[in-house]
């Protein structure tokens, strides 16, 4: 086993996110030994769809050499991809991938992983309160309250 001293040690940046904080990910991640985690959301998150910004800034703080990309919604195009060559892996929070370019990404070598489970009990309650609130007509009584509209119950 390798002391720390010559440890690789991995890069790993996290473009985006919207919880309140990463600390579950920064406590798994820091198993694999010697880490160095890059939190950008707090620069990013404006900038999430630009990929010029989010290149401009990667290079800013220097980690354009990161080992694994952990992204939410953030722009990953061919621009990135082309720059970030130690990259092994993109990691998107998230059942899709559509805001990652997925074939500059398998020509560099880079794997794409996503969560396809992500949120499936959040959308599928949603989308049952969103059946009975139309059924109970829950949408249209708010709003004719609200708008101080004459409202038969009936109706």
């Amino acid at each position: 086993m390798k002391n720390n001293d010559t440890q690789k040690k991995y890069k790993i940046v996290f473009t985006d996110y919207y919880f309140e904080d990463i600390h579950k990910e920064i406590k798994i991640l820091n198993k694999l030994g010697n880490v160095e985690i890059i939190d950008c959301n707090d620069f990013l998150s404006e900038e999430v769809g630009n990929e010029e910004k989010i290149l401009t800034y990667l290079k800013k703080i220097k980690a354009l050499d990161a080992d694994a990309l952990i992204v939410n919604h953030a722009i990953i195009g061919k621009k990135i991809i082309s720059q970030i060559k130690n990259c092994k892996i993109i990691a998107r929070y998230g059942v899709g991938v559509d805001n990652i370019d997925l074939k500059a990404a398998c020509e560099a070598g880079i794997v794409i992983s996503n969560v396809p489970d992500y949120c499936m009990e959040e959308v599928s309650d949603n989308a049952v309160a969103f059946i009975l609130g139309c059924q109970k007509k829950i949408f249209q009584l708010n709003h004719m309250l609200k708008s101080n509209i004459q409202w038969n119950y009936e109706k």
